[in-house]
């Protein structure tokens, strides 16, 4: 039992020892309970081996946990931050409306003509041509007023073959609009109707009329074209009475009918600025409807005056032995439309053989006016009138002659100023097709028969 106790003893004080060792080792060593009082190598090195798998592991934490918060910061602006600053400065888009889906297809202009082909008729007055179509009631037909401004007979083309007489029964110069009545028989044609819906700027729309048709009646080739022919085009602006479309309009085209896809009109054709491209003037239908409530208004008044066209040509006059040529340009109006009354100016110039040996060269230099009434026998495509007026000239005449000095032979000008001004009567004829027009005056001498000349004169009317 000694031997057994010890052991006891030995065992117990191991116990405390191994206690006393624990109590004393963890007081001195904890960082909590240590002031370090210096820096101290030895107990720096041990600080940070003690704490280092500790420090790791709390750093480690505070990474993945300051990671996690900054990567939610960083996603946020993208989501939230972003759109409401943009917000704030940019007004947000409108998005598009959505396209309808009832447009029409591509064939919806052969559709389209189809339908209003035998609804739109030739105009054809002594003034010119023009286009309309049947509106409102059987018999009647819509167009622009300015294609039936003072014309004295109107006649209504529904083809080449039939055509019958029609009248004026309403009429308004503010928006340039008319309504004829057909006073013969035709066939029964559909009548277009108005157009009531909105009409959007960018809208397809269509001209259906006869642009430069008197051109088919000159040049064989243009037959079975420009009548009857059709354009599209989009409405380009819209106002309370007028609508404005890129639709190529040409002469011919004016009352004719501005149509909507579906086959309804939206107004009748008007003008287009003539300086400008895709620029066309159309009555908007809504003033055409208000017009027929005047249906039985007296015919609009015939101007006894109306211009007529401006002339530019090349005249040549017979004088003496020799003849003068040169431009000659002129214009005219006209009084109750078959009294043509022109004024032209011309500057013409030649040369003549020497009458005399010591002349080597006669050139004459002529600046002339005339004036001519003239009275219309045929007037319609081919037109043919009778004139008589009276002629001015003013004539320089410039001689070069050859004269010999002691230094040898010398070569002078001279001008002769004894037939400075002269005038004529004359009586002439002048045929014309579309614009070309001739003229042929016989200018009578006035003291003297051989002092009488004939004149030519080619030129373009516009």
């Amino acid at each position: 039992m000694l031997r057994g106790q010890p052991d006891a003893r030995c065992a117990h004080a191991r116990l405390l020892m191994t206690a006393q060792r624990r109590d004393v080792r963890v007081p001195v060593l904890t960082p909590r309970t240590v002031t370090p009082r210096g820096p101290s190598t030895q107990a720096t090195r041990t600080h940070l081996r003690l704490l280092s798998p500790r420090a790791l592991l709390v750093l480690v934490a505070a990474l993945v946990l300051v990671s996690g918060r900054t990567g939610v910061a960083r996603a946020q602006p993208a989501t939230e931050t972003a759109p409401v600053e943009a917000a704030a400065s940019v007004p947000a888009p409108v998005p598009a409306p959505a396209m309808p889906s009832d447009l029409p297809s591509e064939d919806w202009l052969a559709s389209l003509y189809a339908r209003a082909r035998q609804s739109v008729v030739r105009i054809e007055t002594d003034i010119g041509v023009g286009t309309g179509f049947f509106f409102f009631a059987p018999g009647y037909v819509a167009t622009a007023f300015h294609v039936i401004q003072d014309a004295r007979s109107i006649e209504i083309a529904i083809d080449e073959r039939v055509r019958q007489p029609a009248r004026v029964v309403a009429w308004d110069t503010r928006f340039d609009l008319a309504i004829l009545q057909v006073t013969g028989d035709l066939p029964e044609r559909p009548l277009l109707t108005p157009h009531q819906g909105n009409v959007n700027v960018g809208m397809k729309v269509a001209v259906l009329g006869h642009p430069y048709s008197d051109l088919s009646r000159l040049l064989p080739q243009l037959e079975g074209l420009l009548n009857w022919s059709l354009t599209q085009g989009i409405v380009g602006a819209v106002s309370e009475s007028w609508i404005q479309t890129d639709a190529p309009v040409n002469p011919g085209n004016s009352g004719g009918p501005l149509l909507a896809p579906d086959g309804t009109v939206l107004g009748v054709i008007s003008a287009r600025v003539a300086e400008a491209d895709g620029i066309g003037l159309v009555t908007r239908i809504q003033r055409l409807s208000e017009l027929t409530a005047k249906i039985g208004m007296t015919p609009p008044p015939i101007s006894p005056v109306s211009p007529d066209s401006v002339e530019l040509g090349w005249a040549t006059n017979h004088v003496e032995d020799g003849e003068v040529s040169g431009f000659m340009f002129g214009a005219g109006i006209r009084f109750w439309i078959d009294f043509p009354l022109r004024l032209r100016f011309a500057f013409l110039d030649g040369n003549f053989a020497p009458p005399e040996p010591e002349v080597t060269e006669r050139d004459l230099r002529r600046f002339s006016s005339e004036v001519e009434l003239g009275y219309f026998l045929i007037d319609s495509l081919i037109q043919l009138s009778v004139q008589v007026g009276a002629g001015l000239f003013y004539d320089r005449i410039y001689d070069t002659r050859l004269s010999l000095i002691d230094q040898g032979p010398e070569i002078e000008k001279q001008v002769r100023r004894d037939t400075d001004w002269s005038w004529m009567p004359m009586i002439g004829v002048t045929p014309q097709i579309g614009a070309l027009r001739f003229n042929y005056a016989y200018q009578l001498g006035v003291f003297s028969s051989q002092d009488s000349q004939h004149r030519w004169y080619v030129a373009l009317g516009f």
